[in-house]
């Protein structure tokens, strides 16, 4: 037990050298980094305002990029920013969720299938051409599989695009 005891506090012990030797090689570096305004009297709270205006210059800079390239809508209001997703935005965000999904059970694939009418044909292509970006792997002209659990982002694209009269989705056990 006495052996034990000891053995936790040498750990212990260990883990606040190391989280000491952590921290002051961070503040090594950070001296490093911004030895000019510790070299004029500036100290702690300096840099950490000078990160504060870097980052949020950083944020100022990704949010114009994406605004000019389509994927968001920035509104200014008297008191605060509102910034909203755009079609654009909201299918990359799909995208990004379906490519990030789970896998489905072994041997079980999602499965989308749909009877598009000619007068939505633009509609019909356009889930076409989302299905194949999304890695979706086509088993009739009407019929695609997927091996990621995706019902939830494929259900959110059907309704945003009021795809839900003609479009079906299914988790299903391949056997073959």
């Amino acid at each position: 037990m006495s052996q034990q005891k000891n053995s936790n506090q040498t750990k212990n012990f260990l883990w606040y050298i190391g989280k000491m030797i952590i921290n002051g090689v961070t503040i090594a570096l950070e001296i490093h980094r911004y030895h000019n305004i510790y070299l004029s009297g500036g100290g702690h709270d300096e840099v950490l305002e000078l990160k504060r205006a870097s980052q949020k210059k950083l944020w100022q800079k990704n949010l114009q990029q994406l605004k000019r390239s389509g994927y968001i809508k920035i509104k200014n209001d008297a008191t605060k920013m509102i910034i909203g997703l755009t079609n654009k935005g909201q299918t990359a965000l799909l995208r990004y969720q379906i490519k990030n999904s789970p896998l489905c059970q072994p041997g079980s694939s999602t499965l989308i299938f749909f009877d598009i009418p000619e007068p939505a044909a633009a509609a019909r292509k356009q889930l076409r051409k989302f299905l194949q970006t999304t890695d979706f792997k086509q088993i009739q002209k009407s019929v695609w599989q997927h091996k990621y659990d995706v019902t939830k982002p494929l259900q959110k694209f059907i309704t945003d695009y009021n795809l839900t009269d003609w479009v079906k989705i299914a988790r299903a056990k391949i056997l073959i």
